[in-house]
């Protein structure tokens, strides 16, 4: 079994393929490598893990910041706290997403209602409650 051989030269091979190749066997390979107690594999692993971790968060970040005008300096500060963090993150990151495009959708709605009717706008109520009804 070619295991070994793979191991070996996976370092190398993952540096530059990572994100193409390697993505989508990536939760195959994370579970092989818990029946490896190899210290030093196991932390190599990890480190790219963190990477494709980073690269992911990085994307939420860049919504996040298009919303709420974070600088980029707290941004960084925000990339470590997101390597203490990141279980926590990826669901944050989800809630993130969503916000972004509720709060789309309001800003489209108050920036509408100023030039328009205040018809146009739902009741913070029923607009609050039809958030959650709706499964979009």
């Amino acid at each position: 079994h070619h295991h070994h051989r793979h191991h070996h030269h996976y370092h190398h091979h993952h540096h530059n393929h990572y994100h193409h190749h390697h993505r989508h066997h990536y939760h195959i390979h994370h579970q092989h490598h818990h029946h490896h107690q190899q210290q030093q594999h196991h932390y190599n692993h990890h480190h790219h893990h963190d990477q494709q971790q980073r690269q992911h968060h990085r994307h939420c970040y860049d919504h996040y910041i298009k919303i709420h005008g974070i600088h980029h300096q707290i941004y960084n500060h925000m990339s470590l706290t997101i390597k203490k963090t990141n279980k926590h993150y990826r669901h944050q990151c989800h809630h993130y997403h969503h916000q972004y495009h509720q709060r789309r959708r309001s800003c489209h709605h108050q920036s509408s209602s100023s030039s328009t009717s205040s018809s146009f706008t739902p009741p913070p109520s029923s607009s609050s409650s039809s958030s959650s009804s709706s499964p979009s």
